[in-house]
């Protein structure tokens, strides 16, 4: 006999942990299922770890195919998504994301099976700048420093250091 079935997935969302309008391309992660409370990588057919990179939408989607890939999702298994790449100027989400696929989702780890999506959030990195600020009669209790970079101001208020993105908008 024949026939045809869908393959189970998921979306994988990757956002900006401070603005989450912004979607994040080029967060690479690696696949695992979970087997006795040990991560055990994903393969293809060939034996290679099963990778994703999120595309300029900043979406990827997470699905195989036993026929044409040698590996698929299996519904009430635990997976666990592991970000082994970070976007251009964000710091590497070393949380490990876990899901599992479900006809019925019931628990906060349970998609559905038929196609559901998982946001993952990244920081952008930041830098640490000294300030010293040389008073004339009392000082204040803080400074206001504002950052010009190509037209675009960032401030920032604080005692001794002051703490900015590294990537501007």
């Amino acid at each position: 006999g024949g026939g045809t079935a869908s393959n189970p997935g998921i979306t994988l969302v990757k956002r900006d942990a401070d603005d989450l309008s912004v979607y994040l391309a080029g967060a690479t992660f690696q696949l695992f299922y979970m087997s006795g409370g040990d991560m055990v990588p994903v393969t293809d057919s060939n034996g290679n770890s099963v990778f994703f990179t999120t595309g300029s939408d900043g979406q990827v989607l997470i699905a195989g195919d036993l026929q044409q890939l040698g590996w698929t999702l299996w519904a009430g298994r635990t997976y666990c998504l592991v970000e082994v790449s970070a976007p251009a100027m964000y710091e590497l989400n070393a949380e490990p994301t876990f899901f599992i696929l479900s006809e019925n989702p019931s628990s906060q780890t349970e998609y559905d099976i038929t196609g559901d999506t998982i946001s993952v959030q990244n920081r952008r990195l930041m830098i640490d700048i000294p300030v010293t600020k040389q008073w004339v009669g009392p000082p204040a209790a803080s400074v206001t420093v504002t950052l010009t970079a190509d037209g675009f101001a960032l401030k920032a208020q604080g005692t001794g250091r002051m703490r900015y993105p590294v990537c501007l908008p």
